[in-house]
């Protein structure tokens, strides 16, 4: 088997039927999972490394880790994780009070060192922002900001956990937030 990098390099590998945990098919491309516990009598050794493909070309191959928390374009973001992370256009701004982010929907003040590292990059007019799940607070404090609230519209506990489904202006997100945050469907909160 061989994979195509986006440099047009052709990468060589071959994998063995028995270190093959499951073949699936998920957000529209198939998934290998090896069984990294029990490796084959005789063939690869577990790896602590994945590649993500799109269409056969990779598009990247680190640890889990790495791929999870620096994905290298969109669609390893979109792909890595569950729930998927939430994407919103807009573009940046700068006002007296620094970079901002600014959708048809919300507004967010860029915090200070990522302000600064994008302040190294030339100006774009148009972004996307990636954010996931985990890392959207949810509070029933009212913003300051009404561009910052949502309308809970579904609500799905998973263990502890309880997966929100909010509203955001023409947006629907998903966080992920306590159970014992006891939201209720139709509720106002801030973000």
């Amino acid at each position: 088997m061989s994979i195509t990098t986006s440099g047009g390099r052709k990468i060589y590998f071959r994998i063995c039927p028995s270190f093959i945990a499951s073949i699936s098919w998920t957000k529209g491309c198939t998934c290998l999972e090896a069984d990294t516990q029990t490796p084959p009598i005789a063939g690869p050794e577990p790896t602590s490394r994945i590649a993500v493909l799109k269409n056969g070309r990779l598009q990247q191959h680190a640890t889990p880790r790495a791929i999870y928390e620096k994905p290298a374009n969109q669609f390893v973001a979109y792909f890595v994780g569950s729930p998927s992370m939430n994407f919103f256009d807009g573009s940046i701004k700068r006002d007296e009070c620094g970079l901002k982010f600014l959708s048809a929907d919300f507004s967010y003040s860029i915090p200070g060192h990522l302000s600064q590292a994008l302040d190294r990059l030339p100006p774009v007019e148009n972004v996307t922002l990636g954010i996931r799940p985990e890392h959207i607070r949810v509070t029933r404090q009212v913003a300051a900001s009404p561009a910052m609230q949502g309308i809970v519209d579904v609500l799905e506990p998973i263990g502890r956990e309880l997966h929100v489904e909010l509203i955001l202006g023409e947006t629907s997100i998903v966080a992920i937030t306590p159970l014992s945050l006891d939201l209720r469907v139709g509720e106002r909160v801030s973000l």
